[in-house]
């Protein structure tokens, strides 16, 4: 027998997020929602905040942009939600210069970051970007609220 170690409880109880992160889900319904065929097809976008606890660094936001092909996921951080067109501008720009490929269509949940008379000129200065403001009822919903509630549970 070890002596002088010291008396560790366990603990029973289970945060929030864990729980949500454990639930089952019904199977989504196959063939109903567009899916892309190439990478950069289709970006989904979100931006997610204030949290409560800022970062060390002051930030309050964070936007996500997931590829719907690849389903490789992007975090930025941000100290104010106006910076969000300032943050798209530069994630597109390093996508498509590391991908050699250009975002066809984004997608977000009709967020006011994304429908400013800005970020509508430089979509059609662009060309290459079909906006699409649609509400995210795909796999790519879950795959946020999961990033999401990782983040929830960390608040005190």
């Amino acid at each position: 027998m070890m002596r002088d170690l010291p008396n560790i409880k366990e603990i029973h109880d289970v945060c929030e997020g864990c729980q949500l992160g454990k639930q089952h889900q019904q199977a989504f319904p196959s063939g109903k929602a567009w899916r892309a065929k190439a990478l950069l097809e289709l970006v989904h976008t979100d931006v997610c905040g204030p949290i409560r606890t800022p970062s060390l660094d002051n930030n309050k936001y964070f936007i996500l942009f997931i590829d719907d092909y690849t389903i490789m996921t992007w975090v930025y951080f941000l100290r104010q939600r106006s910076k969000v067109f300032n943050i798209f501008k530069k994630f597109k720009t390093r996508v498509e210069k590391q991908s050699g490929r250009y975002i066809k269509a984004l997608r977000s949940d009709r967020g006011k970051e994304y429908t400013s008379k800005e970020f509508n000129k430089f979509c059609e200065d662009e060309g290459s970007i079909n906006k699409q403001l649609a509400m995210l009822l795909n796999k790519m919903e879950s795959q946020k609220e999961k990033i999401e509630l990782s983040w929830r549970w960390q608040d005190p």
